[in-house]
């Protein structure tokens, strides 16, 4: 076998295994590449990707006082423990499809729309813009997504001032 210059085995101790088993490179001891290659192996045949949760699909319409949400994000997160992450996904022209956790959720929706005023932000004009969900439904709305239908519908409707 081959030792290192650097480091003597003591024969009579079991610790010269550990130096035929084994590089060293500047005194730090390195594993040999088959090691790698066993400990990359034994990570792919236990599975080291992330947990495969229950999920359904979900589409739907999102509409504000009957006006679909032109642009926003809705997001999906479970309220009890162990039903996987939270999952979210693009609004556009008010329809959206996702992937969701199994059980029961609570849906956050985020929205802007235009005021029709200009506001300058750092000496550049722009438009201004507004939370569009009213303001009942910003804590997020219940739904219980195990016996849900494959369509939910999120119809806002804005409280009369």
């Amino acid at each position: 076998r081959h030792f290192p210059h650097f480091a003597i085995p003591n024969l009579q101790s079991p610790r010269h295994l550990r130096y035929a088993n084994s590089h060293h490179f500047l005194g730090i001891q390195v594993m040999r590449s088959r090691d790698i290659y066993s400990v990359v192996v034994l990570a792919l045949i236990c599975g080291c990707g992330e947990p495969s949760f229950p999920t359904v699909p979900l589409a739907g319409e999102v509409t504000i006082d009957g006006m679909p949400l032109e642009e926003g994000t809705i997001a999906f997160v479970p309220l009890e423990k162990g039903l996987g992450p939270e999952a979210s996904t693009e609004i556009r022209a008010g329809k959206y499809q996702a992937q969701v956790p199994r059980g029961r959720l609570k849906v956050f929706l985020q929205g802007t729309r235009a005021t029709g005023n200009m506001v300058e932000e750092y000496g550049v004009q722009r438009a201004e813009l507004v939370n569009a969900i009213p303001a009942q439904y910003q804590a997020g709305i219940e739904l219980d997504a195990t016996a849900v239908a494959p369509e939910r519908h999120f119809h806002l409707i804005t409280p009369p001032r």
